[in-house]
């Protein structure tokens, strides 16, 4: 993911948001049929580790391109499609 993070001006953002989609799928299937036996109860893989690295990879991407997320709530003055 952080792979897809840093080749996304290469391979365009579709592809980065695709791949979370796929994470997404993969972490709420691990969720609900692979659990980890511990000392202190049940753990579940795709609940504890993808989540929490998609979340830090989606604020990774708000980071490194703010702009491109403002610029969809806002449109600018100079838009060329405006008047």
């Amino acid at each position: 993911m952080a792979g897809l993070l840093y080749g996304r001006r290469r391979f365009g953002i579709g592809v980065f948001m695709c791949a979370i989609g796929v994470m997404h799928f993969l972490e709420t299937y691990l969720a609900s049929v692979f659990y980890i036996q511990l000392p202190f109860g049940q753990l579940s893989p795709g609940s504890t580790i993808l989540f929490s690295g998609k979340l830090m990879i989606i604020l990774m991407l708000y980071i490194h391109d703010p702009a491109q997320s403002r610029d969809l709530a806002r449109p600018s003055a100079r838009h060329p499609l405006r008047r």
